[in-house]
């Protein structure tokens, strides 16, 4: 199975994240969120966002927004 790394909260390449979004959600999947989150070492807040982005741009683009993150330009 494949290793999934997030990044914890630095800046976002895609550029300030000013815009909220609320849902509500069954109660064994918001402490499953929180489970994940935990076990990535991040907030849930923050895991959400990572999750949603990847859902939006790919796997692929996530990898190199994270890698952008880590060495500041692409590779």
């Amino acid at each position: 199975m494949e290793t999934v790394e997030f990044a914890l909260a630095e800046p976002s390449p895609l550029g300030k994240c000013s815009f909220e979004t609320k849902v509500s959600l069954p109660e064994a999947i918001d402490d499953d969120l929180q489970m994940l989150a935990s076990a990535a070492g991040m907030t849930k807040s923050a895991y959400i966002r990572e999750i949603m982005v990847e859902h939006c741009v790919g796997r692929a683009g996530v990898l190199r927004l994270n890698q952008q993150r880590r060495f500041g330009s692409a590779r």
